[in-house]
């Protein structure tokens, strides 16, 4: 069986100081990025405390579990093909039987064995048993399932192409597994990913310094993405306005437009019992308040922010004033005069007859 040719090794030491997903988005942002090259969500890692992730080349074998009639090739063959291969090195199994993953196809006997011939892990597309005195090796395995015990387990052949699902391996591909899964890296593209990680990285930073920032919406992204010019959108008046959004004004700034409506004088808030002329017209139609409607509707309207003052309706019940009335003099505020006073009769003394 032909050996593969290996990478330098210090290529391999900066591939294991990144991460699965990071290397995977270099690779498409390189051009470089294959659907089946990357494991799915079936395949686990079943220690993922272990120091992840690990780099190597893959040693392809094939599994079957339950087939009384399935080939037996020579496992001391592969153990001899995997001792040759240049390290680090990461053992593939692969169970193509008729029920996969029904039986296990490896325990923690064969991890130990795989451990002292160079491997620093192992992919399994199949079942796993023996699990806890596996976790006591401190090899990082990756499986698509557990179970307890395997029946006429046999190895049919190794060194060839297989398949976990959507990830298929060639035997001395370079592998990169972590807790999220298991990526398939070509040998030719190593250097091309190791020159585009520095970019990458400033890049991250750049999208978490934004997403950092406070009150960042859509539109300041938008802003920023175009260079930091504002595109407004078209401001239209209402549909169908009310008087007191009739009139307006559109305001513009960097990051918004709106339509700002007039602010409309407000009407005085009094009692309609009180009222003795036509409705408000403008700011500067008085109110006119007669003194035969002051009652108990008057002394409510009294108490309201736009009634008449205490001092009117005190002089109107005494006859000093027959009516007071409210002129505007801005929107907000208002005076009160008495429209027309009355004459104070004096009482004829007894020294005058």
């Amino acid at each position: 069986m032909p050996m593969f040719a290996p990478i330098p090794a210090e290529q391999l030491e900066a591939l294991r100081r990144e991460d699965c997903t990071a290397i995977y988005n270099v690779m498409k942002l390189q051009g470089l990025a294959d659907s089946a090259a990357y494991s799915g969500p079936e395949l686990r890692c079943l220690f993922p405390d272990l120091p992840l992730p690990i780099v190597g080349y893959a040693m392809t074998s094939e599994w079957t579990a339950g087939e009384t009639g399935a080939v037996n090739a020579d496992y001391l063959d592969w153990m001899e093909h995997m001792e040759a291969a240049p390290g680090p090195k990461i053992s593939v199994m692969s169970d193509i039987g008729a029920q996969p993953g029904r039986g296990g196809i490896v325990g923690d006997g064969m991890i130990a064995e795989y451990t002292a011939f160079g491997c620093v892990g192992t992919v399994v597309g199949g079942s796993v048993m023996d699990i806890r005195p596996m976790s006591a090796l401190g090899a990082p395995v990756w499986a698509t399932g557990i179970v307890p015990a395997y029946d006429q387990l046999r190895m049919t052949a190794f060194g060839r192409s297989v398949a976990i699902g959507p990830l298929t391996i060639e035997n001395g591909d370079i592998l990169m597994a972590d807790e999220g899964g298991v990526i398939r890296i070509a040998r030719a593209a190593v250097p091309v990913i190791l020159r585009g990680m520095a970019a990458f990285r400033e890049l991250e930073r750049s999208v978490a310094a934004v997403s950092r920032r406070p009150a960042t919406g859509i539109r300041g992204r938008r802003t920023r993405a175009r260079g930091g010019r504002t595109r407004h959108a078209p401001v239209t008046p209402p549909r169908n306005p009310s008087p007191s959004s009739s009139r307006g004004f559109v305001m513009r700034s960097r990051a918004k437009s709106a339509w700002i409506p007039a602010r409309a004088p407000s009407t005085p808030r009094m009692h309609r019992t009180t009222a003795c002329c036509p409705p408000w017209s403008s700011p500067r139609d008085p109110w006119r308040i007669s003194s035969r409607s002051w009652g108990s509707a008057g002394r409510r309207a009294s108490r309201s922010r736009c009634a008449v003052p205490a001092r009117a309706s005190r002089e109107t019940r005494s006859g000093r004033a027959s009516s007071w009335t409210r002129h505007a003099t801005s929107t907000r505020s208002s005076t009160w005069t008495p429209s027309r006073a009355r004459p104070r009769c004096r009482r004829a003394s007894s020294s005058t007859s």
